[in-house]
């Protein structure tokens, strides 16, 4: 069998994204769902077969569907082929920088390894909001063979995301700070640390679950760049210039700067609730609301697979249900305002407003935290999925060498 994309076992892996699809969106009218992916065009007559196989059974229109192609030449191929998709030439990074659309699904068909271009491509699709409110991502890649840097990146990112047991958590959750406690347990834990690189390569999925649940801070924490929701208290602007001198743009700095502000932050918030700041349900009050301000995207759901490919190829495929607090946040939007100060923007609640009111608003938010936060906080991810392989070797060439 020729090497190409026109392979049975990944077309059972496009079967169980379309499946996805079609169950997890049932809600939305296949001709307002809007799409984006690696639409491919390996060899002439194959073009596309994505668009064929998952999202022409959909009933999705095909003016509906972005097709980026970063190659030139498989991008004019595309275009010849006049598939009805809009074409576009750019890498996902340069396209998800510039373009200001939302989509339904993002389907991230990588033939690479996992890394930091992937990390980077979720960030900045949660810093600039390109998904709706409720959507699909699917991301896929090759999962052998990466160079020492690329593991050393995958161990390092492991460290971060080893799930926690009942016992950690619960000590994490009884201290004054939650949130500095977690950090200062990451950094311990990273220490003298060492993930296997098949654990490390596996939990790259709590990766892209954490960067989308950073909505508009992902590129803050990923990419350096700056977001303003967590500076918006008295005393800010000096409190940021200061830790700026003491913190690097590495992640675990970075998550320390943000925990310092929060703090300050709930101590600044807390009172309009007539709650102690150190009181617990102030600290979950603080990070409800600020997954509301930053319009976090939360994974209510996954699923997991593997496969190998007639090229030999190890492929892990996840694919994501995407939700946001949206729809609860805008009941108590109004109660909440961003006010210049001479100190800088500061955070109110408007006088007329009932605290009682804004409490349950934020306990309805924080009870749709609740259905998902397993997912991510205690690392209980469903088991991936073989599908089978298409490979055949050819004489003279074990299937082990594809394998290493």
């Amino acid at each position: 069998m020729a090497h190409t994309y026109d392979d049975p076992v990944k077309a059972l892996s496009r079967e169980k994204l379309r499946d996805w699809i079609r169950q997890r969106l049932a809600m939305k009218r296949p001709r307002d769902l809007r799409v984006l992916c690696f639409p491919g065009a390996e060899q002439e007559g194959q073009e596309a077969l994505e668009v064929k196989e998952v999202y022409d059974p959909l009933g999705i229109p095909r003016k509906n569907i972005v097709g980026l192609e970063q190659d030139r030449q498989k991008a004019e191929r595309l275009r010849t082929a006049n598939l009805g998709i809009e074409v576009v030439n750019a890498s996902d990074i340069d396209y998800f920088s510039q373009c200001g659309r939302k989509f339904d699904i993002i389907s991230l068909d990588y033939t690479g390894q996992r890394g930091r271009e992937t990390i980077d491509a979720i960030a900045l699709i949660a810093s600039r909001q390109r998904f709706t409110s409720w959507s699909i991502l699917c991301t896929n890649h090759y999962a052998k063979q990466e160079p020492k840097t690329r593991q050393q990146f995958l161990e390092s990112l492991a460290l971060l995301n080893t799930p926690l047991d009942a016992r950690t958590i619960a000590e994490i959750s009884s201290t004054d700070n939650p949130r500095f406690a977690y950090i200062m347990h990451r950094m311990e834990t990273l220490k003298d640390s060492h993930v296997p690189l098949a654990e490390a390569r596996d939990l790259f999925t709590h990766e892209v679950i954490r960067v989308l649940s950073y909505g508009e801070e992902a590129s803050d924490k990923v990419a350096g760049e700056r977001n303003d929701f967590l500076f918006w208290y008295p005393g800010a602007q000096e409190q940021r210039k200061t830790l700026r001198e003491i913190c690097k743009s590495d992640v675990i700095a970075v998550d320390l700067e943000h925990a310092w502000h929060l703090d300050h932050f709930r101590r600044y918030v807390a009172p309009y609730f007539g709650r102690s700041p150190e009181e617990p349900q102030s600290h979950l009050l603080m990070d409800v609301l600020r997954m509301a301000f930053i319009h976090s995207y939360m994974a209510q759901s996954i699923a997991r697979y593997g496969y190998q490919s007639n090229s030999g190829a190890k492929m892990e495929m996840d694919i994501f249900e995407v939700k946001t607090l949206d729809r609860l946040f805008d009941r108590i939007r109004h109660m909440l305002h961003c006010v210049e100060t001479p100190e800088g923007k500061i955070h109110t609640i408007d006088t007329k407003t009932d605290p009682r009111k804004l409490q349950n608003g934020i306990n309805a938010m924080a009870d749709e935290i609740r259905k998902w936060s397993h997912v991510y906080w205690l690392g209980t991810l469903p088991k991936r999925e073989y599908l089978g392989s298409s490979y055949h070797p050819q004489r003279g060439h074990s299937e082990s060498t594809h394998d290493a």
